[in-house]
C-alpha cells in the first residue's frame, strides 16, 4: 500500500504481526520522588520477525497526587527508551503529567496517553519486556483515582482503566 505524501508516494509496506494489552483496572500508588517501577506496568513480547518495530501506547485513566509535576519513563528490558534531549542538568523522561498543585485541587485528576515507536534492532524470537517507571516531585503519586478519594457518587471520585498495548509492526 502506497501513502501519497506532498512530496510524492511512499512505498510503506506494513503489517502487525501481533498486539498485547495488559490492563490496569486497580489503584496504583507511589510515595517515591526517585525513580521506581510503577507497579502493573509492565509487558512482554516476543517478536515474531528480526528488526521488527514495537508500537507501544501507554493509557493512564486518571492521574493525580502532591507536587506540580509527575514524570513517567518507558525502559525495554529496564533501559530506558523514548526520552528527551539530555542537556545540561535537564532531567529526562518520556512524558510528564501536572499534579494537583500545579492547576487543580485535589478531587481531580488528568488522564493521559502516550505514543512511541521503538525500534529494538533484534533477532526474531526475543522477549522483550516493556515498564514504566514513575518519578513524583513530591509523594505521593495516584494512578486511577483522585488524590482525596471520596467514596461517594461524584464523578471526579471516580476509578479509571489504564493500560500498556504493544504491537509489533513488520
Amino acid at each position: 500500500m502506497a501513502i501519497n505524501f506532498p512530496e510524492g508516494t511512499q512505498d510503506l509496506p506494513a503489517s502487525i504481526a501481533q498486539v498485547d494489552t495488559i490492563s490496569v483496572p486497580g489503584v496504583v500508588s507511589t510515595n517515591s520522588t526517585s525513580w521506581t517501577g510503577v507497579s502493573g506496568f509492565s509487558n512482554t513480547i516476543t517478536t515474531r520477525k528480526a528488526s521488527s518495530s514495537i508500537l507501544i501506547i501507554v493509557n493512564l485513566g486518571a492521574v493525580t497526587g502532591q507536587g506540580n509535576t509527575h514524570a513517567f519513563r518507558l525502559t525495554r528490558n529496564g533501559t530506558s527508551i523514548g526520552m528527551g534531549t539530555a542537556s545540561g542538568n535537564h532531567e529526562t523522561h518520556s512524558f510528564r503529567i501536572t499534579g494537583y498543585n500545579g492547576t487543580y485541587n485535589s478531587s481531580h485528576c488528568r488522564g493521559t496517553s502516550f505514543v512511541f515507536v521503538d525500534q529494538p534492532s533484534v533477532s526474531a524470537n526475543t522477549n522483550l519486556v516493556y515498564s514504566m517507571d514513575c518519578r513524583s516531585e513530591t509523594a505521593p503519586m495516584y494512578i486511577n483515582r483522585s488524590g482525596t478519594d471520596g467514596n461517594d457518587s461524584n464523578v471526579y471520585h471516580g476509578r479509571s482503566h489504564s493500560s500498556i498495548t504493544l504491537l509489533e509492526i513488520m
